[in-house]
């Protein structure tokens, strides 16, 4: 009954005014204006109120009422001001109404603290709190500009917040009661806290939803021993959905699936706007309230979880909103030995500018000069340089990497030094193949990697052996070498990378490549080994070495025609029988398949590999088909996961115990005042943390019984008015408070309390 089903609200207020002409475009017929007189659902706001009776036309009254919370669609629009007009001034004053976090919408939200509390503003258990929230649409035709005479016909109330509930009634207050439920149901022990979430495991399909994923250790290593696993496991809160603990007492345990469904009515093999379903542990089905096209965090109250999926885009499509990246970092096993470094990009005509993501530009034309950053059709690809910065400007995708281009203007620099093989092996790599990977550093040799070795010095004149060395980047025309760096009698151009790549949305181990400049003997540049070491320069003219110019290369796997011609991870064998066909094509076509590269070099004064360092590389991926050992779902996407160890356990006599040393009351003591009172007439402490069936007995000092209450309900606290057995306010003094709980035991609190004298000028 709710005209914000599914936050579907769209209504039209009729009184707007739409000019027939907006931003120089003709409008057209009243037809076409009026489908832009509608009010569309934008987010929620949630307010903290200062008692049950505050209603929505005093939620502007700081005193009464204060915002605690935001959420909005993920669409762009954040700040909304509305502007009235000002008999008195003559004009229109603005009002902010909301500031968006534009993060996308939330259900479900944990309060802490007490908005209007002084000092400490932790919430206090068993007082009572209560909440007002609205649903807020958006209107804007228009932008409004009281500054320009071009726009002063534009939205001047672009914000309008709900006014009734579903149903049609006014919208009031919800309360809620902070407090332990140890005493509850017989013992309640929790076993999870708001926010938990559990390990999701990949069945079917790839992506990540723009979560940043972190496999399990089990599952890397059977990935490196396996060079894939079908069902990888994430660990608890970096999986490829999300799904969170929002009620604990009612956490149930089995094994849950999460089964994405194509709308194939509509748009067949496109999982932009699929659905999802949850099947529960009883094999029960329900289905996702909404598409993946908006962020919408579903609530299963039943359960006490939450689940969250949205679908993304590929890297490097949503340009102005990070690109897709999402993080970068390196991570050590002993955090004490950061030994791994690298040069970082520089900006320039120079070969030091070796990431070209940005919109710099050195020619007549974006493209012309060796040096420019990298295009497509004429416009930057990434202009607000997003991958410029990964890991200090390190690493980054191989179709940012710098290449040989010849030079128009001969006065202009020229490049002498390149990361990538040629224009067309960096222009075929995609970005929107990049995947987000995890590069790893270890001493570990059961777990290196077959690689290809290129040849890093730029004139194939000095390359070794002088007179017959590679190309730039070709394989190098030295003999094989094993794990130790001795000749294995396999042929030339192979080594060994001292650790794997691992593409973490699909399980899969990646084939990795590395360079070494052969001229550079005295920096391990003819060793064939992967050994790079701390010097950025050298000599009196300070030439450029770059650590003996050990470049890292990891590759994908093969995408559609070619999803057979290069496998994921095979010793780099296709790769190198490409690489040494005599045609630049082909080697073009290899390189082409490389996604990421990096300059590693050892930091100055550290040791090569002392600790096993990762490099991680976190981009959007969006959900797709991919197939595994499991047929359930058709290669769509499918998650399971399991909630056992995290449910609430009830009737547990361990947590009955432990509940009757908590058992208290506050305040204690008191002073003529507690936080539970709701007016000058009303006296009032707490017995908290009581079991559902007790006896509680109040003496004074001299074992006069006072007042007895027999429980017997689902609270778990009491109320005592300070008053006796006849209703007559007890004097100031010691109490004893005993609480008798049949079949577990006893406690006796002793309380103080000052009483205050009545005061009748409150009426």
């Amino acid at each position: 009954v709710s005209n914000n089903f599914n936050e579907e609200y769209s209504q039209k207020n009729p009184f707007i005014a739409i000019p027939d002409t907006l931003d120089g475009v003709y409008q057209g017929t009243d037809d076409d204006k009026d489908t832009l007189k509608f009010y569309e659902f934008q987010g929620y706001q949630i307010y903290q109120v200062k008692n049950g009776v505050i209603t929505v036309s005093e939620l502007d009254d700081p005193s009464k009422a204060a915002l605690v919370a935001q959420v909005d669609l993920k669409d762009g629009i954040t700040q909304l001001v509305n502007y009235t007009f000002d008999n008195s001034l003559g004009a229109n004053v603005p009002k902010e109404m909301v500031n968006g976090e534009d993060l996308g919408i939330k259900h479900s939200f944990r309060m802490t603290e007490d908005a209007f509390a002084t000092g400490d503003k932790r919430l206090v258990n068993y007082k009572t709190y209560h909440y007002i929230a609205i649903a807020y649409g958006y209107n804007q035709f228009k932008f409004y500009d009281p500054l320009d005479p071009l726009k002063l016909d534009g939205q001047t109330e672009p914000y309008i917040a709900s006014r009734k509930l579903a149903g049609g009634r006014g919208i009031t207050s919800f309360s809620a009661i902070p407090h332990n439920p140890a005493a509850e149901n017989g013992g309640t022990k929790t076993n999870s806290v708001y926010g938990d979430m559990p390990q999701i495991t990949r069945k079917e399909g790839q992506g990540n939803g723009g979560n940043e994923l972190d496999l399990t250790e089990a599952s890397e290593t059977s990935i490196v021993s396996n060079n894939f696993t079908d069902f990888p496991i994430y660990k608890a809160g970096k999986g490829p959905i999300e799904v969170k603990v929002i009620d604990p007492l009612e956490v149930k345990a089995g094994v849950y699936q999460v089964q994405f469904k194509d709308t194939v009515s509509t748009t067949p093999g496109n999982l932009d706007d699929a659905y999802w379903s949850l099947i529960f542990p009883n094999d029960s089905v329900v289905d996702s309230d909404q598409s993946i096209t908006v962020e919408n965090e579903q609530l299963f109250l039943s359960d006490g979880i939450s689940i969250t999926i949205k679908q993304v885009s590929q890297p490097g499509i949503n340009v102005g909103l990070g690109s897709g990246v999402i993080s970068s970092s390196i991570e050590y096993e002993d955090p004490a030995l950061r030994w791994l470094g690298g040069f970082a990009d520089r900006e320039g005509q120079t070969d030091d500018n070796w990431i070209r993501s940005g919109s710099s530009s050195f020619g007549t034309n974006p493209g012309d000069d060796p040096f420019d950053d990298a295009i497509f059709n004429s416009a930057f690809i990434d202009p607000d340089q997003d991958f410029e910065g990964l890991i200090n400007k390190t690493w980054a995708p191989y179709r940012f990497v710098s290449f040989f281009k010849p030079q128009t203007d001969a006065t202009a620099p020229s490049m002498l030094d390149a990361v990538g093989y040629s224009e067309l092996a960096v222009e075929e790599s995609d970005l929107s193949d990049v995947p987000s990977v995890d590069i790893v550093f270890t001493s570990d040799k059961t777990k290196w990697s077959r690689a290809m070795v290129l040849e890093g010095q730029f004139s194939q004149s000095l390359s070794f052996p002088i007179g017959s060395g590679a190309g730039h980047l070709e394989l190098r025309k030295q003999n094989s070498v094993n794990k130790e760096g001795v000749e294995d009698g396999t042929g030339t151009g192979m080594g060994w990378f001292p650790g794997y790549a691992i593409n973490v949305e699909t399980g899969e181990r990646l084939n990795v490549a590395f360079a070494e400049d052969s001229w550079l003997a005295g920096e391990n540049g003819r060793d064939m080994i992967w050994n790079p070491t701390s010097n950025t320069s050298a000599g009196v003219l300070q030439e450029r070495i770059l650590g003996g110019r050990h470049y890292v290369y990891v590759f994908r796997k093969g995408t559609g025609i070619f999803a057979d011609s290069y496998p994921a991870y095979d010793e780099c064998a296709t790769l190198k029988t490409e690489m040494e066909k005599l045609t630049t094509v082909n080697k073009s076509s290899a390189m082409s398949t490389c996604v990421w590269a990096g300059i590693p070099m050892l930091n100055e004064g550290s040791t090569l590999l002392e600790t096993t360092a990762r490099v991680k590389l976190r981009v959007e991926r969006s959900y797709e088909n991919f197939s595994t050992a499991s047929k359930v779902n058709s290669t769509l996407p499918l998650y399971e996961f399991d909630m056992t160890g995290m449910e609430a356990e009830v009737g547990n006599g361990l947590a009955a115990d432990s509940a009757l040393a908590l058992i208290n009351v506050v305040p204690n003591p008191y002073f003529a005042y507690s936080e539970y009172e709701t007016g000058k007439l009303d006296r009032r402490i707490k017995v908290t943390n009581l079991p559902e069936t007790c006896t509680l007995s109040i003496y004074n000092v001299n074992g006069t019984l006072i007042r007895r209450f027999q429980k017997s309900d689902l609270s778990t606290s009491l109320d005592w008015d300070l008053t006796n057995y006849v209703d007559v306010p007890i004097a100031s003094g010691v109490y004893l408070i005993h609480v008798l709980v049949p079949d577990i035991g006893e406690r006796t609190l002793k309380w103080y309390g000052v009483m205050k004298p009545t005061d009748l000028n409150g009426f």
